[in-house]
């Protein structure tokens, strides 16, 4: 998923920005990191889960 948002603030389309703000970003914009930098699973919640196995799928 960070990629996807990378691809998407680059891309200068402002309606696909507009997309992810309303979509995306609100589920992971609470994501944290422990100390040594690894994801905190239990900071992620069930639509950022489904939104990146629906973009892993979408993209095989």
């Amino acid at each position: 998923m960070a990629e996807d948002t990378y691809r998407i603030t680059e891309s200068g389309d402002d309606d696909l920005f507009r997309n992810f703000l309303w979509a995306t970003y609100p589920h992971i914009k609470n994501i944290k990191n422990h100390p040594n930098r690894r994801l905190n699973f239990l900071t992620i919640n069930e639509q950022a889960r489904l939104q990146a196995n629906m973009k892993k799928w979408m993209s095989d």
